[in-house]
């Protein structure tokens, strides 16, 4: 009935005492087994306790990590957005004076210069949205479409930015484009 604790007495010394003796060491042997795999349970939940407290720890430190990534990354996306504006404040005036600037020059050259310097502030410009851009990016996906440009223009702006440099080291440099290639494209022009 369960209770492992009790005993057949055997009464003689017959086939029923033989038989009382090995009930009673399937007795024992049961009650052995018993505890033994008492202590295994025992055992088992007390790793098992002492294992999802470790993991309850890990999920907070893990919690508490994220939320410090998250809030580092706010920061960071709100010191971008708010430099990226305190910088075109400035370019944005730079360039409607080089405008007014190169528009009342007689000489073409010093036009030339006013022009270059114009697109340098453009060019400073388009990295600002970008540093804008990856910041949106980071908070999710996010495209601008795809415009018709003219490819002539951003490279003849490269070759005029770089061209005083090139020429003050002695490097003439200069823009050879195919004829075959078509004047209008679809894409990023920057």
């Amino acid at each position: 009935q369960g209770d492992l604790k009790a005993r057949a007495r055997p009464s003689a010394s017959d086939e029923l005492a033989e038989l009382a003796e090995g009930i009673n060491h399937l007795g024992e042997s049961v009650e052995r087994s018993q505890r033994e795999l008492e202590q295994q349970v025992d055992q088992a939940t007390g790793d098992l306790r002492t294992t999802l407290d470790t993991l309850r720890a890990k999920n907070r430190e893990l919690e508490l990590a994220t939320e410090t990534a998250e809030s580092a990354n706010r920061a960071k996306s709100d010191f971008l957005a708010r430099m990226s504006h305190e910088l075109r404040t400035p370019l944005t005036s730079i360039q409607g004076f080089v405008r007014l600037l190169e528009n009342a020059l007689p000489d073409a050259a010093d036009r030339s210069y006013c022009h270059i310097i114009d697109q340098a502030a453009t060019s400073l410009m388009a990295l600002i949205d970008d540093i804008l851009e990856f910041a949106r990016l980071q908070t999710g996906p996010q495209r601008s479409p795809p415009v018709a440009f003219a490819l002539r223009d951003p490279l003849e702006g490269a070759v005029r930015l770089l061209a005083p440099t090139a020429h003050e080291k002695g490097v003439d440099i200069y823009l050879d484009i195919d004829p075959q290639l078509p004047d209008t494209l679809i894409g990023d022009p920057r």
